[in-house]
């Protein structure tokens, strides 16, 4: 009978033991699965704000559409033989530019053969009038009829002329067109620097997460200074970091939809590599030769770091739980041995 009851209580506490560690099992399986719902719930923050900054970023650039249109309308009016009044243009930049609040840098009139005719901004800088600007890829642009109805949006470089000169700026154009007769180029200036302040550095709260627009071939018009105009693509190639291969095929994906949630590894220059949470968000502006996207980031290892502090602490108690109940165990089976 003593033996019968013997292996009971041996029984008993060996199932005590099995117990202990069936809990802590448990619990680092609720771990990994508070781990995947904090990733997925930042995945969708960064959707989230992604999708606000291009719709920020829509506005800015659709309210200066809609004033280039309506500069072109008044234009307009004058018959197709004659040329602009640069007069009454300088007039209405003036009043235009004291009156606005967008991050506006500029604005500037071109005539038909490329000439920088009129330009006003903030600064009453007016460097570069009557230069030849028949060269650059906005105006050759402008001068195919098949754009007379579209939008150029630049892709980043240094301005030479008004109060930009020596900055990074972008140019958001439109031709003027009188039926099928070429005019001249309508153009705005946007510094970069002022672009980020407005549009990107407000969706950054910490140090781990970073902000910036790519155009559709992958070039960054905006974010980190380093790497302003560059491809990333080709940025990604030439680094040959880890995993580059697969962030040219999630950003290639990303760039054809209008939103995505993704994961890829980024290496910033002068960093190491890390896993990045990813939103993206097309930046959808009408009539335009050059599609923008929002892209929010935040590293994977700093959202995941926040949950280690509770992994440490319950690990620790569970810890001793079990050690209590091993120990527990071999003391009584040491006593009844002795017995």
């Amino acid at each position: 009978m003593s033996t019968k009851r013997s292996y009971f209580k041996n029984g008993l506490i060996l199932l005590h033991i099995l117990f202990a560690i069936i809990g802590v099992y448990i619990y680092l399986f609720n771990y990994r699965l508070s781990e995947n719902i904090l990733v997925q719930k930042t995945l969708n923050k960064q959707l989230i704000l992604a999708k606000a900054g291009s719709f920020s970023v829509e506005n800015l650039l659709k309210n200066v559409q809609n004033q280039l249109s309506s500069f072109i309308f008044s234009f307009a009016k004058i018959n197709e033989s004659s040329q602009i009044d640069k007069d009454a243009t300088r007039a209405e930049f003036i009043g235009y530019m004291q009156r606005t609040q967008l991050p506006i840098n500029g604005i500037a009139l071109y005539d038909e053969k490329g000439t920088l005719s009129v330009i006003e901004n903030r600064q009453d800088i007016r460097i570069g009038e009557n230069q030849d600007f028949s060269q650059t890829a906005f105006i050759k642009w402008s001068k195919k009829p098949v754009n007379k109805d579209k939008t150029f949006i630049s892709t980043p470089y240094i301005g030479t002329v008004g109060a930009s000169v020596g900055k990074i700026i972008i140019i958001i154009a439109k031709p003027i067109y009188f039926g099928n007769t070429y005019k001249g180029t309508l153009a705005i200036r946007l510094l970069v620097n002022d672009f980020t302040n407005a549009f990107i550095s407000p969706l950054i709260s910490s140090n781990d997460e970073d902000t910036f627009v790519l155009d559709r071939h992958g070039v960054l018009i905006a974010g980190n200074k380093n790497l302003i105009n560059q491809n990333l693509f080709i940025y990604a190639q030439q680094q040959n970091w880890s995993l580059h291969e697969d962030f040219t095929n999630k950003l290639e994906l990303a760039l054809k939809a209008n939103t995505t949630q993704t994961t890829w590894t980024f290496q910033n220059p002068k960093e190491k590599a890390n896993l990045l949470l990813v939103g993206v968000s097309k930046i959808d502006i009408p009539n335009t030769d050059n599609d923008l996207y929002m892209i929010v980031t935040t590293s994977k290892e700093g959202i995941i770091a926040s949950l280690r502090p509770l992994l440490s602490y319950g690990l620790i108690w569970l810890g001793f739980g079990l050690l209590t109940t091993i120990l527990g165990g071999l003391i009584v089976m040491l006593l009844r041995t002795s017995e």
